[in-house]
């Protein structure tokens, strides 16, 4: 009986622990996605300032 209890902990462990290594890498990749969409918004901008002023007008 307690080693059944103890399989059951266990195997709850390690799928916590998969669980947080899988959302601590989503968060990487989210947060990495992020800042190449704020470097794109940022280099879009840019090029709005410097070549906005002859293509809106």
């Amino acid at each position: 009986m307690g080693s059944n209890l103890h399989w059951i902990w266990d195997s709850q462990a390690s799928f916590l622990r998969a669980i947080q290594s899988w959302l601590f890498r989503t968060y990487n990749k989210q947060k990495e996605i992020g800042q190449r969409m704020q470097w794109l918004l940022n280099v879009l901008e840019l090029m709005r300032i410097r070549f906005g002023l002859k293509t809106c007008h």
